[in-house]
């Protein structure tokens, strides 16, 4: 039986929150974590604290057999469906992840106008996990509800 860890973060420099470990986490601490606790496995989540956090996809360029990644992009206006496209051309590249803490970016769930996302993830069989703040759950909840395959963000 493969052991996956479906939930890490890479990053580069000092500034991850109070709550992570503070020294950079890169894909050598990884591997040797994962092969002293016997994971096989790994899908890193690109940590929101790093900028540059998306550019670990090169963990599974160099162990396609040991990461994946799920990318993620500013969900803005200018954000559409090519961007997807763009994400899932990448080496080791299963979904996207987003954020979704601040008010306007809830916001956008609970207006609809993210709706196009869901649709193209459905569209491409992609998973897309999302964090939700608490007080905007049943905006996410409805949202990720109205895609025709029933997909959701939970």
């Amino acid at each position: 039986m493969q052991i996956i860890d479906a939930q890490i973060h890479l990053w580069a420099g000092a500034s991850a929150p109070p709550h992570h470990w503070r020294a950079p986490y890169t894909v050598e601490n990884a591997l040797r974590d994962m092969d002293e606790a016997g994971v096989d496995r790994a899908v890193n989540c690109p940590a929101i604290w790093d900028a540059g956090a998306n550019d670990y996809v090169e963990a599974a360029e160099r162990y396609p057999e040991r990461f994946a990644t799920l990318g993620r992009f500013p969900l803005d206006d200018a954000a559409d469906e090519s961007l997807v496209d763009a994400w899932l051309d990448k080496p080791g590249m299963v979904g996207l992840r987003f954020v979704m803490a601040a008010p306007e970016t809830a916001g956008r769930l609970a207006s609809g106008t993210l709706d196009w996302l869901w649709e193209a993830a459905d569209r491409r069989g992609m998973a897309v996990g999302i964090m939700v703040m608490p007080p905007y759950l049943p905006a996410g909840r409805s949202s990720t509800r109205s895609v025709p395959s029933g997909c959701s963000g939970y």
